[in-house]
């Protein structure tokens, strides 16, 4: 029986190698591009997750969107609002509250802070700034549709919270003082969910590298 040089059987195998490798790569990125959405944040509406250098270098963060991601409260997401009369594009924001949940923020004068509450459990807390229209401008949404049993509802402390219905989103920009969300308007429809936001690539970073992290 007639059998290859060794020589050429070393070679074959480098070959074989080389084209699962190749095969293999390019089934990952297909993938990663099938997967995740590639865009640069505008803005300041999330800051300091997000652009928190943009000072400092006068460039925005990259985000990668992961389209098929399972999405949870605390979530950061990417909306698009582009059919939206107030907002018109896609916008970038945090999760804060999903079907059934009720919402509000209050001031506590006595600490001078600002907490935000799901449910009657605080989310999250922030100091007093006259600058924080996310209190104001949901306060203002409140006012406006106190009385819509539907969407405005009293709890047993006679708070008046925001209902968040059935296929409805509650998202907020981490800097309250220049975001334009759900404080102003109220909930979005989870139709205008584009993903989740899985990979932040500041200004300072490897891009490539950030994205092999996140693979594997």
């Amino acid at each position: 029986m007639y059998k290859l040089p060794k020589l050429k059987i070393s070679w074959l195998r480098v070959i074989t190698f080389v084209i699962a490798l190749f095969a293999l790569i390019s089934l990952a990125v297909a993938s990663f591009n099938i997967c995740f959405i590639r865009t640069t944040v505008k803005g300041s509406s999330m800051y300091p997750t997000l652009n928190h250098m943009y000072e400092q270098t006068n460039k925005q963060d990259v985000v990668y969107i992961n389209r098929f991601a399972d999405i949870d409260k605390g979530d950061v997401i990417v909306l698009d609002l582009t059919k939206h009369p107030s907002f018109g594009n896609y916008t970038i924001k945090r999760l804060v509250a999903t079907e059934g949940d009720r919402v509000k923020i209050t001031l506590d004068t006595s600490n001078m802070e600002f907490s935000l509450i799901v449910n009657n459990n605080v989310v999250y807390v922030k100091p007093y700034d006259d600058g924080f229209n996310t209190y104001n401008s949901l306060n203002q949404y409140i006012y406006n549709h106190q009385h819509d049993p539907s969407r405005i509802v009293q709890d047993e402390n006679g708070d008046n919270n925001v209902i968040v219905k059935k296929d409805e989103i509650f998202v907020l920009g981490d800097n309250w003082e220049m975001s334009k969300d759900s404080s102003l308007v109220g909930p979005f429809s989870i139709k205008n969910i584009v993903g989740r936001v899985d990979i932040v690539v500041n200004p300072n970073q490897n891009e490539l590298f950030q994205i092999l992290k996140r693979i594997f």
